[in-house]
């Protein structure tokens, strides 16, 4: 069923009249330096920073920083696998603050604000589906997010179990695990989300025999219905049919020849024919058992970002997203992902649109080619060197392998660099789009995501910061020469990550980014409600009802064909 974009509850029933809790979730290359690293650091999502020094001084009566929950951290690595790890723990620390009915915010920098989106996605998935995986139940079990003395979901007796145990329960569903956690999922207590600079980044399957991924016209976002729906659930028997068949054969020869004492069974089984069928078999039932799983993992991609597009319906209004269109993280992501083929397309019927050009990754990076070392008789020496190069005999293999081989590994390869650049580690996944909105609407860039002048200014100071590095850098040129490149080079990554240096690293120290934060806050927390007037909150006003808008067209047009 659709849900409305304003079907948002702003309080929990019943819940007391206390501050909200603000936590600061920081982003990629900005976690602490090791698991144990509790001291208050300074850098701005850590207590002792100076923008939480701010924060204290400046939010309104009804929100504050917590003192009884952790800072929340993760590891920081540039990995999507470690991202949505994150994200199911902080969903579950969100589950902890439902429980006690307290009020929250979010603010996210980097990407800090997409984990605190994949965690919303994270909580419409169970929402949805009335179930509590196992990643879930393992997060709230956490004791870097847990804020009871016991688990709201304890974990199972065979939580941890290696794949080879056979009996797996932890992923049979519970009745009364969701009923524990069914009130809290609805996420009511979330007040506000703030993602600064945040590049969102949405995994779609990768084209597969008979899984339509990335690439192939059949992809589609909408569920699908009618012929489709019954020819994707005969494919699914077939499949499921070609797998179970030769052991449900071996069964009924086993039991009929218990049943009936007869010998037949024992014949076929040893005869000719099954012999030359076994392999063929065998092959079959290895190719089915591949398949089924490459369709449920692309399953799991595509109900994901269905899971998104609800979430992003509910909890829109209470979002605010703040970027400069000079923001270099974005802008790099942005232009890593594969272009042509829009988001709405995605979301219309496969067989009620036209055809689009999916967009090739970016071009491969040039890697050199394999060479042969030149010969001792062809180095110019004097005198001259008179052998024979056993060497030359390889030339012809050289060029077979660059005529032949090198195209393959130089895709290899630059795949490889691009996905490690990109923070892609999902298996049999493509990053398809990178924006600064939770969803990629089309014309989304449209909607500022800062006020001109504070733009400007961000872009401004970087490029001030980035003129005066000319010195630094010959300075750490002499530093590598004198002291060696490591300790230069710990110079260079210091300069580099200097608040202004960069336009993404910098938000957190512009006044007016401060103030935008502030009064989002301020206009959705429990107690205290928006009194302030000014050019910034006019721009804030004009900035959510932009958004509101377009979420609605989203939400309601159809996508045209």
């Amino acid at each position: 069923m659709r849900e409305s974009m304003m079907d948002v509850d702003r309080e929990a029933p019943g819940a007391p009249a206390r501050p909200d809790v603000v936590i600061l979730v920081h982003g990629t290359f900005a976690g602490p330096k090791d698991d144990t690293d509790d001291e208050p650091g300074d850098a701005w999502w850590q207590r002792d920073s100076d923008y939480c020094r701010w924060l204290r001084a400046n939010l309104p009566p009804g929100a504050a920083l917590p003192d009884d929950v952790q800072v929340f951290r993760w590891t920081g690595h540039n990995s999507q696998v470690r991202r949505l790890e994150a994200a199911n723990r902080l969903l579950a620390l969100m589950i902890e603050l439902e429980a006690q009915g307290r009020g929250y915010h979010l603010v996210g920098h980097s990407h800090g604000g997409s984990l605190i989106w994949e965690a919303l996605i994270s909580a419409e998935v169970p929402r949805t589906h009335g179930v509590v995986y196992a990643q879930l139940r393992r997060a709230l079990n956490d004791p870097s997010v847990r804020l009871a003395p016991e688990p709201i979901i304890p974990l199972r007796d065979d939580e941890h179990a290696p794949w080879f145990v056979k009996h797996k329960t932890r992923y049979l569903p519970r009745t009364s695990e969701f009923r524990a956690i069914e009130a809290a999922i609805q996420l009511r207590g979330l007040r506000s989300w703030t993602t600064v600079g945040s590049p969102f980044l949405r995994y779609l399957p990768a084209r597969r025999p008979a899984v339509p991924g990335w690439g192939s016209q059949a992809l589609s976002l909408r569920p699908a219905t009618g012929w489709r729906a019954v020819r994707r659930q005969l494919l699914d028997l077939l499949v499921t049919t070609t797998i179970t068949a030769p052991f449900s054969f071996l069964a009924v020869l086993i039991v009929a020849g218990a049943m009936f004492h007869a010998r037949w069974p024992g014949a076929v089984m040893h005869s000719g024919v099954a012999n030359a069928l076994a392999l063929p078999v065998v092959l079959c039932w290895a190719a089915a058992y591949w398949l089924l799983g490459a369709q449920g993992y692309a399953n799991t991609l595509l109900a994901r970002e269905r899971a998104a597009q609800r979430a992003f319906r509910r909890h829109a209004p209470r979002w605010l997203g703040l970027w400069a269109p000079t923001d270099e993280a974005i802008n790099v992501l942005s232009a890593s992902a594969p272009t042509g083929v829009d988001y709405e397309w995605l979301c219309a019927p496969a067989d009620r649109r036209d055809r689009r050009d999916f967009g090739a990754p970016s071009d491969p990076v040039p890697l050199p080619r394999l060479r042969i070392r030149a010969p001792r008789s062809a180095t110019h020496l004097l005198p001259d060197v008179v052998r024979i190069a056993p060497r030359r005999a390889a030339v012809p293999l050289v060029w077979l392998a660059n005529r032949l081989l090198e195209p393959w590994w130089r895709r290899r390869i630059a795949a490889a660099l691009h996905g490690m650049a990109q923070g892609s580690d999902l298996p049999a996944a493509v990053l398809a789009f990178a924006s600064p909105w939770p969803l990629p609407l089309r014309g989304a860039r449209t909607v500022t995501g800062l006020p001109d002048e504070v733009a400007a200014r961000l872009a401004d100071r970087a490029a001030g910061q980035n003129a005066a590095l000319g010195p630094a850098l010959r300075e750490l040129l002499m530093a590598a020469a004198l002291d060696g490149v490591p300790a230069a080079m710990r110079g260079l990554h210091g300069s580099l990550t200097e608040a202004g240096a960069m336009v993404h690293t910098s938000y957190f120290a512009d006044p007016d980014v401060r103030e935008l934060i502030r009064l989002h806050i301020e206009r959705t927390c429990t107690i205290s409600r928006d009194t302030t007037a000014g050019p910034l909150a006019a721009w804030l006003t004009e900035h959510q009802a932009a958004v509101a808008a377009r979420v609605a067209a989203f939400a309601v047009t159809p996508p045209s064909p």
